[in-house]
């Protein structure tokens, strides 16, 4: 999604991070592993799943800015919704004490946009 006025900008920049969490845009392997990567992530590393939800709006950066008023927030989550699933993944580098990486992917991306 580009916004005509800003055109080196993309979706990325219209959705800011809200807490302390990893980013539901960045997937990393150490996401979907234990903290010894030993086995799967089972709730006990705090990281984003298979099914990642984020807000966007192009007013993020311009009218909105970091961090964003309950009043924006309400405003920017009317603008933009997306949904990221990862559908299939094959992690490497699965050896205790390092870290897993994404070896290959696939995903389906939905957008809301305006509902």
């Amino acid at each position: 999604m580009r916004d005509p006025k800003r055109p080196d900008e993309d979706l990325a920049r219209f959705t800011p991070a809200f807490n302390s969490l990893p980013d539901q845009r960045c997937l990393e392997g150490w996401h979907f592993r234990n903290e010894r990567n030993t086995g799967p992530n089972k709730g006990t590393v705090n990281a984003p799943q298979l099914v990642r939800e984020f807000y966007f709006s192009p007013e993020v950066g311009l009218s909105m800015e970091y961090p964003l008023s309950e009043r924006q927030y309400q405003r920017m989550i009317k603008q933009g919704r997306g949904v990221f699933t990862i559908t299939e993944m094959k992690l490497g580098n699965l050896q205790p004490g390092q870290t897993a990486t994404i070896q290959t992917m696939k995903f389906k991306t939905t957008l809301y946009i305006g509902f």
